[in-house]
């Protein structure tokens, strides 16, 4: 099932909301990610939506109005881009969302903030840890809202946006907008995610305002996963001093074929292998097998039979970079003869359903030793006597 992630921006700010989809799907496959604005084109979602089909994730457009946010008292000091993520539970039908902000950049895999379970609470967030240099220790506990995993059903039953729009109806909030409003409606309902779901980096130019360089070094002791440019520090102006902005700029350049290679790289690295070996057998005698497996320890090797296997087949499994197959169907030896590198004619007994043919239609090269070789026709034989 894709996950869902909403960004709430206008159309001056489409660089710095491309950026952020870079750097997620840097991390990240099969997304849906809405866009809710007032001003986008839809020529903007139809290229990117190109770009984005290699990595199965969708950018999905919700256009919205922004009169219905005349009349709420600080519209004037804020972007009207702050109240768009208020109509999430309006137009989203998913149960959980995670809502970005547009000046944060994800660096690492977002599973294990989506695991997370809110239970009855309306979103996970992180608390506004800087609060105490505007407010002291008086300061009342709240989140930051650029970073929240929100309980999208519950938003819906308990018509949270009609609450939010009578509190600001009020005039009761002051500060910072719609992130006050949040807090004042869900107090004592949400729960927080981790501290390294929203790195305030932005806050830096304040700490060193404030005399507070002790806050420096408030997230020396995790591995930032979102980081989030939240002051007027922004990385994209000339003279920012925000830590991570090179790495702003590293995804705002990045081109998506580089995104694509990399996380093929990424895969190779986490089977820890780079190139894959396939053989079809109906015997359990392949020849130098296991002279092989040591020899190329970074390549992975796959065995699949039609029938069961024997022992000594399955044994092979205790190199760990020997994977074997057993009864194998039509959908997995496709898959296998579509991903692999090489082909290794290096079973004893007859060919496996002319398997020799289906890898040159895939214009697949064909290693055999000359005592295995089924064809000597468009193949590489070499001497049994000196596999290296």
């Amino acid at each position: 099932m894709k996950k869902t992630i909403v960004l709430g921006v206008d159309f001056q700010y489409r660089d710095q909301v491309m950026t952020t989809i870079k750097s997620i799907v840097s991390h990240n496959q099969h997304l849906t990610i809405y866009i809710i604005n007032t001003d986008f084109p839809v020529e903007w979602f139809n290229i990117l939506n190109h770009s984005l089909e290699q990595f199965d994730c969708r950018v999905k457009n919700i256009p919205i109005s922004s009169d219905v946010f005349e009349g709420i008292p600080t519209l004037s000091h804020i972007s009207v881009a702050g109240f768009f993520r208020w109509f999430i539970p309006i137009h989203l039908e998913e149960e959980i969302v995670l809502y970005l902000d547009s000046d944060v950049i994800v660096r690492g895999s977002l599973d294990p903030l989506f695991d997370i379970n809110l239970e009855e609470n309306l979103l996970g967030a992180v608390a506004d840890h800087f609060s105490t240099l505007y407010y002291g220790d008086a300061a009342p506990v709240s989140f930051n809202s650029g970073v929240m995993l929100i309980n999208n059903s519950l938003w819906k039953k308990e018509e949270i946006y009609n609450s939010l729009m009578r509190i600001a109806d009020k005039g009761s909030a002051v500060g910072v907008g719609n992130q006050e409003y949040l807090n004042i409606l869900t107090q004592n309902r949400w729960i927080d995610i981790g501290k390294q779901y929203n790195v305030q980096i932005g806050q830096d130019v304040n700490i060193n305002a404030y005399g507070r360089l002790d806050l420096y070094h408030f997230y020396d002791d995790c591995e930032p996963v979102i980081v989030h440019y939240n002051s007027q520090d922004k990385p994209w102006n000339k003279y920012s001093q925000s830590r991570y902005r090179s790495e702003w700029w590293y995804y705002f350049g990045l081109e998506w074929s580089v995104i694509y290679a990399q996380q093929q790289k990424n895969l190779n690295r986490l089977t820890g292998k780079t190139l894959n070996l396939f053989t079809l057998t109906a015997s359990d005698t392949l020849e130098h097998i296991e002279v092989l497996a040591k020899a190329l320890p970074d390549y992975q090797f796959h065995i699949a039979a039609r029938s069961d296997i024997s022992e000594k087949l399955a044994n092979l499994e205790t190199y760990s970079n020997i994977k074997v197959y057993k009864l194998v169907i039509n959908p997995i030896l496709e898959e296998l003869i579509r991903n692999c590198d090489v082909y290794l004619d290096i079973n004893h007994s007859y060919e496996v359903e002319g398997i020799l043919d289906k890898i040159k239609e895939e214009n697949k090269p064909i290693l055999a030793f000359d005592s295995t070789a089924h064809t000597t026709k468009n193949i590489e034989v070499i001497s049994e006597t000196m596999p290296e």
